[in-house]
């Protein structure tokens, strides 16, 4: 079953269908009409993955329909870069590709060429998913929400719902979720069954506040002069159900009033419930970390550092700048307040007329002894919710810097940093694990100084039993020193202990910092991620021992090309891994994106020859965009 929000959506879009149709005297019955992606080739038939509903819409004196695609998100627990990645449909239509015109959101674009999705066929009309280069702004439309006319008059529910060979109404490309637990790149979905009309839902509570009591007396006498008078008094309770249909609304509190009374022998007292159910904001945002402040930006956008997931690490006489990305209507920066709780003379925040606001850290560290635990927050006043953001304050800061990689790398380094604007530093030590303290995946096996800061530094690792990795850095003269900046001091190598799609979290833990007296300085921490991302290994079809789950062989070399060449012609069809190892940016460095040439990172959605030239460049080592892109090689 839908949740409370999509059926919301889905009431909403049919009652404005009716109201349309009233306006134009439309003979249609303007009924949405509700169906679900319940089959999947990756996690199992018989869940509703994804909803779709079709709703008249009117523009022009002509009819349309709105097609509503939503992944449940109940069910696939989204990763970064999640959502759907194609939605394809058949039509009556003759020419779908001159005569429908179909409205898309800005980072989508239509096809009008047969795509393959796996098991459940094809579709001649689809809608492909433009994917950003990493770094660049992203965001999980949900629904997607598309309107299709036919040029040459109306168009009906049945023009859209043709079922293909395989007797499938609608197909969807989805990628990068959580199902039960495992991660999958991506997954085909369908539906089988037709769709049919919207179920409405009514909700009924049942209050039970009217009590009523009848008393029932005897009385027992005894004559005579002294004679004496026993009432029993025996209770009897009856209690009445009152049902009653409540509705909530998400402008404010609903209050309901159910008067009740309760009777004796001899009196009687009015009473009165009162229950308040109060909404959850309509809408809600997210603090990011940046000066440049577009109100609109999506909240589920990774392209900004989102410091409240994770805290922010911060020494004295640093300037930090803040905004927020919103889902809300009104976006007006007057209804921001920033606050900083506990306040402290050194630390200030000044909100500007743009929505920004930016934290102040002056001159505190001659007074930390220890980290000090700050919480910045944004309340917006006029639409009700609130963010914040963990701020640790500290001489020193260690950072373990985010690093990309191709799924199957051999040994890395990852890059330590430290920030020292206070103090100079003559040696530090710390531990540096998995966030969650679990098991990191990968293994430190030693350790490279970075000269520009830590000249004639020396440093030393030893992988740990728990999986932590132990690091210290250390001068055998005096005279050397760290100086007041920030920068990297050091590189850790390490290996992966298996090749794995997706990211580990690592943080320093047990900081030891030493001035130039040797005296301790209070270290704050900043972690970093280790990503893991597999670009144009699309041979095998299934990796030894993935049952499915996942493609390739951790190289990309010939095979990879020759798999690309008979995907490209038709010969096999492409797994939804295959589909997601093979969209790479098409070009050449520093060109790369959508469409070919363009210096935007961007992906097509498809895998053609365009992808196929950046895979054989991959596989002769030539300069490439998958490396450019995602991994940041500079050529």
């Amino acid at each position: 079953m839908v949740n409370g929000k999509r059926l919301v959506l889905k009431l909403l879009w049919g009652w404005a269908a009716a109201v349309l149709a009233s306006w134009v005297g439309s003979p249609v019955l303007a009924e949405s009409l509700c169906g679900e992606l319940t089959e999947s080739n990756r996690v199992g038939d018989g869940r509703p993955y994804a909803s779709v509903t079709l709703s008249y819409i009117y523009s022009g004196g002509k009819r349309g329909v709105r097609i509503a695609v939503e992944e449940n998100d109940e069910i696939l627990l989204p990763r970064k870069y999640a959502g759907i990645r194609r939605f394809g449909f058949n039509t009556a239509i003759e020419r779908p590709g001159i005569n429908l015109e179909i409205k898309v959101p800005r980072e989508w674009r239509r096809r009008y060429k047969r795509c393959d999705y796996g098991a459940y066929g094809r579709f001649e009309v689809n809608v492909g998913r433009r994917i950003p280069s990493l770094g660049k702004p992203y965001k999980q439309v949900t629904p997607l929400v598309m309107d299709v006319y036919y040029r040459g008059g109306d168009l009906s529910y049945d023009d859209i719902m043709v079922p293909n060979r395989q007797k499938r109404f609608f197909a969807a490309l989805m990628a990068n979720f959580t199902h039960d637990g495992r991660y999958y790149p991506g997954a085909c979905f369908a539906a089988r069954e037709k769709p049919g009309r919207c179920m409405e839902s009514t909700t009924t509570t049942t209050i039970e506040p009217c009590t009523t009591t009848t008393i029932e007396s005897t009385t027992t006498s005894t004559g005579g002069p002294s004679s004496s008078t026993t009432t029993s008094i025996k209770p009897v309770t009856s209690t009445t159900s009152m049902p009653m249909t409540t509705s909530t609304s998400s402008a404010g509190p609903v209050t309901t009033t159910i008067p009740t009374t309760s009777s004796a022998i001899s009196s009687s007292t009015s009473t009165q419930v009162t229950t308040t159910s109060v909404a959850a904001p309509a809408c809600r945002g997210e603090i990011y970390k940046g000066g440049l402040c577009d109100l609109g930006v999506p909240i589920d956008d990774p392209a900004y550092n989102r410091p409240g997931r994770r805290g922010l690490a911060l020494t004295c006489e640093e300037v930090v700048d803040f905004c927020v990305c919103t889902d809300c209507a009104n976006r007006d920066p007057a209804c921001l307040v920033w606050t900083i709780d506990p306040a402290e003379p050194y630390l200030g925040i000044m909100a500007n007329a743009n929505g920004t606001a930016r934290l102040t850290v002056g001159e505190a560290c001659g007074q930390l002894e220890e980290i000090r635990t700050y919480t910045v927050t944004v309340t917006d006043a006029c639409n009700g919710w609130s963010d914040s953001v963990v701020v640790e304050l500290g001489r020193v800061t260690l950072v373990v810097a985010d690093v990309s990689l191709q799924k199957g790398s051999g040994s890395f380094a990852v890059p330590v940093k430290l920030v020292n604007r206070y103090s100079h530093v003559r040696a530090l030590g710390t531990d540096i694990c998995e966030c969650a303290g679990g098991d990191d995946k990968m293994t430190c096996t030693g350790c490279v100084v970075d000269p520009t800061r830590a000249l004639n530094f020396n440093c030393a690792v030893a992988e740990r039993e728990n999986g932590c990795c132990s690091v210290i850095l250390y001068a055998t003269n005096p005279a050397a020193l760290i100086m007041r900046g920030s920068g990297t001091v050091l590189d850790v190598i390490y290996e992966a202990t298996e090749p794995f799609d997706g990211c580990s979290c690592l943080r320093p833990v047990n900081r030891q910092v030493s001035d130039r007296f040797n005296a301790s300085l209070c270290a704050c921490q900043s972690p970093g991620e280790i990503c893991f991302k597999s670009c144009g290994d699309i041979y095998p079809r299934e990796s030894p021992g993935s049952s499915g789950a996942s493609c390739g062989d951790n190289t990309v070399d010939l095979y990879d090309v020759l798999e690309a060449i008979d995907i490209i012609l038709g010969i096999i069809t492409p797994t939804a891994c295959q589909m997601d190892h093979g969209d790479v940016p098409n070009g050449v460095p520093p060109y790369c994106g959508d469409p070919p040439g363009a210096p935007n990172c961007g992906l097509d959605g498809d895998l053609d020859i365009f992808d196929a030239l950046v895979i054989i460049d991959m596989a002769q080592g030539r300069a490439n965009c998958c490396d450019y892109c995602l991994f940041k090689r500079i050529f």
